[in-house]
Parts: C-alpha cells; sequence; structure tokens
C-alpha cells in the first residue's frame, strides 16, 4: 500500500506519565524508572511498532527503547533516570508491513494454505 493513504494513520494518545499536558515536568530520582504507557493503535488490522525515545534535555542523541503491548491496545516502555537533570521522551509508532506480512504468513502456514504468492511480496519487502 502506498505511503500516505489512510492504512499508514497511527494514533497515539493517553499518554502518562504527564502533568496538564506536559506543561509540567514529572519528577524522578537517580536510578529511579520511568514507566511510559499509551493507547496507540490504527485503522485496519496491519500490526504496529513502537519505540519509546528518551533524552537528557541537554544531549542530542535520542536512546530508543522498544515497547511492549498490553491488553486493549496499549504499550508500555521504560527507562531509568541515570543523572541529575530534565529528560524528554515520546513515542513513534508505525504501521509495520513486514511485521504484518509475517504474522499473516505464519497463520497460512499454521492452516496449510499455499504461499507462493506470499513469498514474493516479502521478499520485496525486505
Amino acid at each position: 500500500m502506498k505511503e500516505g493513504t489512510s492504512q499508514t494513520r497511527v494514533i497515539i494518545e493517553g499518554l502518562t506519565p504527564e502533568i496538564d499536558g506536559g506543561q509540567f515536568p514529572i519528577k524522578r530520582v537517580v536510578g529511579e524508572k520511568v514507566l511510559v504507557e499509551a493507547d496507540i493503535f490504527a485503522d485496519g488490522y496491519d500490526a504496529i511498532s513502537t519505540l519509546l525515545l528518551h533524552r537528557r534535555e541537554i544531549d542530542s542523541e535520542w536512546t530508543e527503547t522498544a515497547m511492549d503491548r498490553l491488553p486493549n491496545d496499549r504499550w508500555r516502555g521504560s527507562f531509568v533516570v541515570t543523572e541529575i537533570g530534565r529528560y524528554c521522551y515520546t513515542i513513534l509508532a508505525w504501521v509495520d508491513r513486514f511485521k504484518s506480512w509475517r504474522r499473516d504468513l505464519t497463520k497460512k502456514l499454521q492452516a496449510g494454505q499455499d504461499i507462493s504468492l506470499e513469498l514474493p511480496i516479502g521478499a520485496e519487502l525486505i
């Protein structure tokens, strides 16, 4: 499917922790884990991949952490506060075409269906 179509839309909402829509910083101490959760979903049945990006405010490079899927379109990731100072975090999410293809291929294999048409599609995704 072409980029820019409605199937590529991913919604991120219900982000926690946050105070007044991010107007005020959350507080943690050095060594404490920041547990970040959000509701993340897309239209259709495509698989989604998500990353939690975090960094100290004075740093320019983001650190990426994979998020885990929880029930009901909820996702969770975390990072540990390693130094005193302000930290920034955000979530990146996208429709993962390869993950969708692999999931569907596995289902067809388990059902004993012919997968000869799916293999070239997977090769094109790689």
